[in-house]
This record gives structure tokens, C-alpha cells and sequence, in this order.
């Protein structure tokens, strides 16, 4: 990480009301780069892995992705009208689903919002591969496995 420093003024603030506002200008411009572009967040799990692998070098700590880009990611590609799109939400359904059991209900809660909003083909073909990839969610097993 580089040292660099920047300076700011807040004219409009006194000594008491200036924290918060030095507080958010300081963490921006620290962490500038920490969110990743659209274009990373859209081309597939391995950009974001790369990008996230990239600030955790930079910042000297680990930085995992986060569950809700995981999420986004998930519900973007399985909209997606191709192969490729439903290929980049397997592999990060898979992801996520590497990273620890509790990921299954967070992912199962994109396939919900789908049900819930008249898009059951999309809630069914995010469950479904859930479900192929796991063991263990409840809400795999029995006779409505796919639609409940």
C-alpha cells in the first residue's frame, strides 16, 4: 500500500459537527479502491476473487467477498438468457457454497425473492443447482423440493 496523503477542509463544519464527515472522507479515500467495479462484479467469481485477493494484499488483512455481492451475482447471472450466464451462477453458487454451510440459506433467500415476484424458472433454476451442490438444506428434501 502506498503512504500518500490528502487533505481536506470542511469550511462548513465546526470542531464538534466535523467528525463524521472527516470520518467518511478519511475511510473513502483510504479504501478508494475496496469496492469492485461493475464490470468485475458482473464477469464471473474468478474477477471478484482476483479483485478481493488484490485488497488483501494491498491492506495487509484478509478481505473475503462479501455474502450480498455473492448474492447479486447469483440473481444477475441466473437472469442471464445463456449458458454462460447460468455457467457463472454455478460457479458461484459453488463459491459461496465452499465458503461455509451458512451461505446455502443466504443463496436459497435470492431463489425466495424470485419466487415471490413472479419469477418461479429463475427461483427454480438457482434452487436446483443449491440443491445439486448441497447436502445438507432441508429445504431440498421431499416431495416439493424444487418450488417450496
Amino acid at each position: 500500500m502506498t503512504n500518500t496523503s490528502t487533505f481536506q477542509q470542511f469550511p462548513n463544519e465546526t470542531h464538534q459537527s466535523v467528525k463524521i464527515p472527516a470520518l467518511k472522507f478519511a475511510l473513502r479515500s483510504t479504501f478508494s479502491l475496496w469496492q469492485p467495479s461493475q464490470e468485475t462484479r458482473y464477469a464471473g467469481i474468478e474477477a471478484l476473487q482476483e479483485h478481493y485477493r488484490a485488497l488483501t494484499s494491498t491492506y495487509g488483512f484478509p478481505v473475503d467477498i462479501p455474502l450480498e455481492s455473492m448474492q447479486r451475482a447469483t440473481a444477475y447471472f441466473a437472469t442471464r438468457d445463456n449458458g454462460e450466464g447460468i455457467a457463472r451462477m454455478e460457479d458461484t453458487i459453488d463459491y459461496a457454497l465452499s465458503k461455509t454451510s451458512e451461505h446455502i440459506d443466504a443463496i436459497l433467500e435470492v431463489s425466495d425473492y424470485f419466487a415471490n415476484n413472479g419469477q418461479a424458472q429463475t427461483a427454480v433454476l438457482i434452487k436446483g443447482a443449491v440443491c445439486r451442490k448441497s447436502q445438507q438444506p432441508a429445504r431440498c428434501r421431499g416431495k416439493n423440493s424444487t418450488t417450496d
